[in-house]
């Protein structure tokens, strides 16, 4: 039964909030506030899911030899590509608007072409550009969690042949590992963004974790071995987001249970909740929007704080101090990053994807990821 559905609404619903909840974060951080401060582990969970879908849409394939690990590549840069160029256009535009109104973020001609050049083949930037001078991928900072996206991607697709399910659950303990070896170092496991071999460290254990438990949990799902019973998404969504305002420190005793108990948890039990009806629609109207929102809001979200930010310290912010006026700002920015996202989507995105890949295009389109 579970090889006949060629989608998991409930997990597009799990995307969509957790895609709105790092819009929070993000937009929290402009103004120095820890609301949402837990946004940042929805990168974790879209990891997670990312290995039970993949691991769905693709497993018997690769590892049976139908599917060849070149058409793997292609249909992943199909489905990943098109939102990230949207995003990397927004970002060199956020650049400019950087040059004008910050004029102390400036660098030379030279190392904005190299981090324009090096981002557009999903290559980390060798060398300091604009204002985002630390970053693997100064035009559009959330660009790393897609290139090791695309990392985990491939060497998936190499390994699929001999990843039995021990060989897997070794994979996933290596990774926690890693996560602990990390946690010494960065007690809050955000690393991934920046030019050091520590911050690579730790991306590559989220990842690696993450990535890898979303394929063991589908494996052990299709196998009967994992509980069988589902919860309503509603539900579920309502967990992600307490879990993303929690007013605690990030420190490893909370972040770990997070990612090792709560996370698969939430992801297993909507896997195994089939919605219908209007939540279905919804839920696969969120799916949709999720990346084509994550890819391109941070640019967006930095071009307004470089308009209207100032500098307290090192770091620019946005500053607004009378609470509705907050609100009100929250409000008019998610209108303004989820209607780019649909235009994106619309016009951009799904025409590209359909166009690319023709022959494919049903399930190209409708696969979650």
């Amino acid at each position: 039964m579970t090889q006949m559905r060629t989608r998991f609404e409930s997990l597009d619903a799990l995307r969509g909030v957790a895609a709105f909840s790092v819009v929070l974060y993000h937009w929290a951080l402009l103004q120095k506030s820890s609301l949402f401060g837990f946004g940042y582990t929805a990168v974790d969970l879209f990891f997670l899911l990312s290995g039970f879908v993949i691991a769905f849409s693709y497993e018997d394939r690769l590892r049976s030899g139908a599917l060849s690990k070149l058409a793997f590549a292609k249909a992943r840069l199909i489905r990943l590509y098109p939102a990230m160029f949207a995003g990397l256009l927004f970002g060199a535009t956020t650049m400019g608007v950087f040059f004008l109104f910050q004029p102390e973020t400036r660098s030379p001609p030279w190392a904005y072409f190299q981090a324009i050049i090096a981002n557009l083949v999903i290559v980390p930037s060798p060398y300091p550009a604009g204002y985002n001078p630390h970053g693997l991928f100064p035009i559009n900072g959330v660009m790393w969690t897609l290139f090791y996206e695309l990392v985990a991607n491939m060497v998936y697709s190499i390994l699929a042949k001999w990843l039995n399910t021990r060989v897997l659950i070794f994979v996933v303990l290596c990774g926690l590992a890693g996560l602990c070896l990390c946690a010494t170092y960065d007690p809050a496991l955000s690393g991934g963004t920046e030019r050091s071999w520590g911050d690579f460290a730790t991306g590559t254990a989220r990842v690696g974790f993450s990535f890898f438990l979303g394929v063991l949990i589908y494996r052990l799902r299709k196998k009967g071995a994992l509980p069988k019973f589902g919860i309503n998404p509603v539900v579920l969504c309502v967990a992600l987001i307490a879990i993303f305002l929690m007013p605690i420190s990030r420190s490893p005793e909370h972040i770990i249970p997070v990612l090792t108990i709560a996370f698969p948890c939430i992801v297993l039990f909507a896997a195994n909740y089939s919605a219908r009806g209007t939540l279905a629609e919804y839920s696969h109207a969120a799916g949709r929007l999720s990346y084509p929102l994550y890819a391109t809001h941070l640019p967006i979200l930095e071009a307004v704080a470089a308009i209207v930010g100032v500098h307290v310290g090192h770091t620019l912010t946005i500053v607004i101090v009378r609470p509705m006026v907050k609100y009100a700002a929250a409000a008019g920015i998610m209108s303004l990053v989820t209607a780019v996202s649909w235009l994106v989507l619309r016009y951009w995105d799904e025409p590209l994807r359909l166009w690319a890949s023709p022959r494919s295009a049903p399930e190209v389109i409708a696969r979650a990821l």
